[in-house]
């Protein structure tokens, strides 16, 4: 019931780092503008997911994420 779009922006000048994430929309929603939520990793790599590579530990960030999109947001 959800749907994953990958997204890049590139960096503003060349050789800058570009932001790479994906966008989380309910399968249901039109082309309506929709509130937004971004959430940004900074406490070390880990997943979409919310998986911590090589660990096994799971944040359960795509359980908000997820549940969000389904409320209405873009995420």
């Amino acid at each position: 019931d959800l749907r994953l779009k990958p997204i890049e922006i590139p960096g503003t000048s060349a050789g800058a780092p570009k932001l790479a994430g994906e966008l989380v929309i309910a399968a249901s929603a039109g082309a309506e503008r929709k509130p937004a939520v971004l959430f940004l990793g900074g406490a070390g790599p880990q997943d979409r997911h919310g998986i911590v590579p090589h660990s096994g530990v799971d944040i359960g960030s795509h359980e908000l994420h997820d549940a969000l999109a389904r409320a209405g947001f873009v995420v």
